[in-house]
């Protein structure tokens, strides 16, 4: 988490990239939950 903080920091410009690659982790997270259950 910090770290992402300190890129996002170093790289504005990435930010909305960040986002969306957090964005696309959490669903996968959440379909593997869905498969394990």
């Amino acid at each position: 988490m910090t770290q992402k903080s300190i890129a996002l920091r170093l790289n504005p410009e990435s930010s909305c990239l960040g986002v969306f690659i957090e964005k696309i982790q959490a669903i996968a997270f959440d379909s593997r939950m869905k498969q394990g259950t």
